[in-house]
């Protein structure tokens, strides 16, 4: 949420966009919700129906809808975290900014940060550990122990790539599997803890867990 690309705003290129609310996003409720965006009349009448069973009036389906409704307690702690949503914004810039900063260094001991991208909002702050091709323990799961030893919590958010789910490995095309760079990505990826109450004395706390890890140059 309020992510740019060339200066506009996405969820503005297409006929319509969607954004999920639920609490960890950057505009977040309290529990599952979520806003479809559109300036079509006939694409918001019909998300209208989609939302509560198809309905045009109470208990009358015109076609097959479902329960989607944002009940009013959402709707209202979504309207005031929209008013604080560019300064969480720039705040995760920031954190994002110290975390580039104090981990310049690592780059060289197999951690690869992400790419500062403009308008990027920083939902996550993921990091890449590059395996040195040893056995035992990939680099990511050993840092991941690392940080939990010194009380930092990280998380590994997708440890399974789509095309091995199992509920479309039977759609897999066997001219274009194994996808080889999408397995190693979802082998490598950890996320540091990134929200915009974070204090600059936890930023710093993380980073020189992370750069304590063994093999890490500080």
């Amino acid at each position: 949420h309020g992510a740019t690309i060339d200066g506009r705003p996405v969820g503005t290129f297409g006929r319509v966009a969607a954004f999920s609310c639920y609490p960890t996003k950057n505009l977040g409720a309290l529990g599952d919700a979520g806003v479809v965006g559109t300036l079509e009349t006939g694409i918001a009448e019909r998300v209208r129906l989609l939302r509560q069973y198809g309905w045009r009036q109470r208990q009358v389906s015109v076609e097959v809808g479902m329960n989607s409704r944002l009940d009013d307690l959402q709707a209202a702690i979504l309207r005031v975290q929209l008013r604080h949503l560019d300064a969480d914004n720039a705040r995760r810039e920031r954190i994002a900014s110290r975390y580039e900063t104090g981990l310049a260094a690592s780059m060289s001991g197999g951690i690869r940060l992400p790419d500062r991208i403009p308008g990027h909002v920083h939902h996550q702050y993921t990091i890449r550990c590059i395996d040195e091709g040893v056995g035992g323990a990939s680099r990511r799961d050993r840092l991941a122990g690392h940080l939990a030893r010194e009380g930092i919590m990280s998380a590994v958010l997708y440890p399974v790539p789509l095309h091995l789910q199992p509920a479309y490995a039977p759609f897999q095309d066997p001219v274009f599997a194994p996808c080889t760079v999408a397995e190693k990505t979802c082998r490598d990826l950890l996320c540091l803890p990134m929200h915009p109450s974070l204090t600059d004395e936890a930023i710093d706390r993380v980073i020189e867990a992370v750069r304590s890890f063994p093999g890490t140059p500080a």
